[in-house]
């Protein structure tokens, strides 16, 4: 059984790509208070699918790499919050995983501070500049 949430892919449905990008540059309380909401209602539908038994919640994240967002803005913004996503999916016992397919690197650092157990979708060829080889040797820590 899985189960599946979005953080900043849909704020950028809601919002449109630049002007959410401009809100966090230009008003990023905004930003924060945006994504806050989409994390509860996130939270509440994870409960519900921890509730039923699932052995992995998939998060999609297209529009949470690098090639929108900073490695700063990323921590400043979705970190705090998948943050605690995964801590609820953890406590249930069940794997958290993550749909990047490109502008990982920059984040492989934060991906295992925050204890990601998959990372689906990893793509040599559109993420340009993923190594393979540095991800493996990287990774094999989860």
């Amino acid at each position: 059984k899985d189960g599946g949430t979005m953080g900043a892919d849909a704020l950028m449905w809601l919002c449109g790509v630049e002007k959410a990008l401009l809100l966090a540059m230009d008003e990023p309380e905004t930003i924060k208070e945006f994504l806050q909401i989409i994390s509860k209602w996130n939270m509440k539908r994870m409960e519900i699918y921890l509730e039923e038994g699932i052995d992995i919640l998939i998060k999609r994240a297209w529009y949470e790499s690098t090639d929108l967002w900073s490695p700063s803005l990323y921590h400043k913004f979705i970190f705090p919050v998948f943050k605690k996503e995964i801590e609820l999916v953890h406590q249930a016992g069940a794997k958290f995983a993550y749909i990047m397919t490109s502008g990982i690197m920059p984040l492989l650092n934060d991906f295992l501070e925050l204890g990601i157990d998959v990372l689906i979708g990893v793509d040599p060829v559109q993420g340009k500049g993923t190594d393979l080889e540095l991800l493996k040797e990287r990774v094999v820590q989860l």
